[in-house]
């Protein structure tokens, strides 16, 4: 589950927030199962992992709502921000004892190969799949 929090966020909207999209996804999933082959999917499951994007922009107490999410719910929860959310994180105990870094510099590589890639390899459109299809 992906949650990008507005840069706005107060404890409580963050906590709604991520409890709704929480629900929402566990209900997608309940409502899939429904047409599902119970030998291939016997029950769904909810989400097991939280993943924060731009948790820089969160205030600490909204750091200590997603803290008590993962404590509460027993999930993964992997936050993912500019390199001053490590600072910041280390300064909280409760929350840093429970996490480990990962520095960004891998990402950049990954993205920059991605964009030389893309940049390389021409696009094909839907009308170009469906001709090769049929």
């Amino acid at each position: 589950m992906l949650y990008t929090p507005d840069v706005v966020n107060a404890p409580r909207i963050v906590a709604r927030d991520v409890g709704n999209l929480w629900g929402s996804v566990f209900g997608l999933a309940a409502r899939s199962s429904w047409y599902a082959d119970r030998a291939v999917n016997p029950e769904p499951q909810p989400p097991d992992l939280v993943i924060v994007v731009e948790a820089d922009r969160l205030k600490m107490a909204s750091l200590e709502q997603l803290r008590d999410f993962y404590d509460r719910r027993h999930i993964g929860l992997v936050l993912i921000g500019m390199p001053g959310l490590q600072k910041r994180l280390a300064t909280y105990a409760q929350l840093s004892s429970r996490a480990g870094f990962v520095h960004t510099q891998l990402f950049k590589r990954a993205q920059s190969r991605t964009w030389s890639t893309r940049s390389r390899v021409p696009q094909a459109t839907t009308s170009d799949w469906f001709s090769a299809r049929w």
